[in-house]
């Protein structure tokens, strides 16, 4: 991004003045990587998926963790991490237990019981479904049109999502991540603003 805006100011007839411009925008630019890779990681994100699939598998979902976490600094965990953890203890209770304390829950649609169950969940409790964005593979645009006639639970999710491709879904899941973390820490900028307006 920095570059860009480089290149941009260079190409302004005043170059005294486009330096300064240069460096103000350049010092925003920072600010705002600063401002993200340092919030990044306030919000906690939770895979949900199949560990078994051909292509939504174990390594997929760990893949995909460790992008969120090393290459943009999300605090991320894969739901079925926490139930290897907690073994003797009820499946369905550390189910409830993280899907509540995520910020955000992505949900890979599936055909495995752990993950109908964390659908169950997500689209029975509110306060689960508003945080949730769930993704759905889908063939042809005819079958994605029909897609929410015949298959009644995806119209449950408040965000739904289509995929073709596994790629798809890598970028569209980090790409859903990331907005839904800048939309909660403007959301929660624009709170603490309007608190410190009333004193």
């Amino acid at each position: 991004m920095g570059d860009e805006i480089k290149r941009l100011f260079q190409e302004l007839p005043d170059n005294d003045f486009s330096s300064v411009r240069l460096e103000k925008a350049l010092e925003r630019v920072k600010g705002n990587d600063d401002f993200r890779r340092k919030n990044y990681a306030k919000y906690t994100v939770i895979l949900c998926g199949d560990h078994n699939g051909n292509e939504i598998n174990s390594e997929f979902l760990s893949e995909l963790k460790r992008k969120l976490r090393a290459g943009h600094g999300i605090t991320c965990y894969i739901g079925k991490d926490f139930i290897d953890k907690a073994k003797g203890s009820r499946q369905l209770e550390i189910q409830k237990a993280y899907l509540g304390d995520a910020d955000i829950i992505i949900f890979i649609d599936g055909k495995s019981p752990g993950t109908l169950n964390e659908s169950n969940d997500i689209r029975e409790h509110k306060s689960l479904n508003s945080k949730t964005i769930a993704f759905f593979r889908y063939s042809t645009f005819k079958e994605l049109i029909e897609k929410p006639d015949r298959q009644d639970y995806i119209s449950e999710f408040k965000y739904p999502i289509p995929y073709r491709e596994k790629e798809e879904l890598d970028a569209k899941i980090i790409f859903g991540v990331k907005h839904m973390i800048l939309y909660l820490l403007n959301k929660e900028l624009n709170t603490q603003k309007k608190d410190n307006e009333r004193i």
